[in-house]
């Protein structure tokens, strides 16, 4: 089974998550114009595969979903150009969480930047993509999520990676990194790339793990 996974480095998030004085006054992001087009193909393509995926899924009994320790889950999102499944799988950062060492850039921290991402302008400027729907309600979110594609049920990995990226600190031991951010995009891996390709001029950072 071809098993595919997204990582990405959650310590890079706060590197770009200042709460730079005047941010509000700097000049629009330019996205490159290809990127209407490029997520109009995208999006038609991952809809044709995923078609395929769903189609031979019945035929030989793939699975869609396959659970496994620690709360990770693999999704079939569709197949390999050798017409193999393949599966998105979380992965857990409990580990991440605690060795990342972002306490540092905080206010009081040891180097001294008191960055918290506290800023208006920096609503839904970060995305996620995860295996479901974060949980809206939790009370270190509540507010601050925004879908941005059609989402299934409450998903226990997304939601504790949003958690480590930005939970309010409601609890001192579950504040995220960005902790006062205003809110972000929670997107789930159907159709990603294309999805990637139209949010793209609008966001500054997008997680992936």
């Amino acid at each position: 089974m071809n098993l595919r996974k997204l990582r990405s480095p959650l310590v890079l998030l706060t590197i770009f998550i200042a709460p730079v004085t005047g941010f509000a006054q700097a000049q629009p992001i330019k996205a490159d114009p290809r990127l209407p087009e490029i997520a109009s193909i995208q999006k038609k393509k991952d809809q044709e595969n995923y078609a395929i995926a769903m189609n031979l899924a019945k035929q030989k009994q793939w699975p869609l979903e396959i659970s496994g320790k620690e709360g990770r889950v693999a999704k079939l999102v569709g197949v390999d150009a050798f017409g193999f499944p393949m599966y998105f799988e979380t992965l857990s950062n409990v580990n991440a969480a605690a060795t990342i060492g972002t306490s540092n850039l905080w206010t009081g921290g040891s180097t001294g930047l008191n960055l918290t991402g506290n800023n208006p302008a920096l609503k839904n400027k970060l995305a996620l993509w995860d295996g479901g729907a974060v949980n809206a309600s939790h009370v270190e979110l509540v507010g601050r999520i925004t879908a941005g594609d059609t989402q299934g049920s409450d998903d226990g990995h997304a939601t504790h990676v949003a958690g480590t990226m930005i939970a309010s600190g409601v609890s001192a031991f579950a504040r995220g990194m960005a902790f006062g951010i205003p809110g972000i995009l929670s997107y789930t891996f159907g159709s990603h790339l294309g999805e990637m390709a139209s949010a793209a001029p609008n966001i500054l950072v997008s997680n992936h793990s």
